[in-house]
């Protein structure tokens, strides 16, 4: 089920402008240049590996969130790998964390950043480990369709 559920995800964002991916376990960790096309991904993501998911009763849940990542060879001295880290990726988790079978939830500069291109819930707030304050999120109902 595993190999399924990865093997889905890879076609689903093959033609699309990720940077790196990590898998940790059944985790997907995307990095992404631009919003809009994270949120599309996030979208594709929620509705294929869904229904993959629902076919023997799990769920899947997204959390988006944009900023500033290290980046570089991480590791020991022998063992190293090419790796995103930071601020900005423990709270893309927390907010992961959070969400729900069949929800995507974006931070509110996730939001900022792709809102010509997404319809969404209302604005609500999220205790977070390691956050002094809550941090906003926005469930995504919905991509906007463009003309074309």
């Amino acid at each position: 089920m595993l190999n399924r559920y990865f093997e889905t995800a890879e076609r689903i964002w093959m033609n699309s402008s990720v940077i790196k991916t990590e898998y940790t376990g059944d985790e997907i960790m995307g990095v992404f240049p631009a919003a809009q096309d994270a949120v599309r991904i996030a979208q594709a993501l929620r509705l294929e590996l869904g229904r993959l998911l629902g076919e023997v009763g799990l769920g899947i849940g997204v959390g988006l969130h944009i900023g500033p990542v290290i980046e570089g060879l991480m590791g020991g001295a022998e063992v190293k790998e090419y790796r995103f880290v930071g601020d900005t990726v423990n709270t893309a988790k927390r907010i992961c964390s959070e969400a729900q079978p069949g929800q995507v939830l974006l931070s509110e500069p996730a939001f900022l950043q792709a809102a010509s291109a997404v319809v969404t819930g209302p604005t609500f707030e999220l205790s977070a480990k390691g956050k002094a304050e809550p941090l906003k999120v926005r469930p995504l109902l919905e991509l906007v369709s463009t003309p074309g």
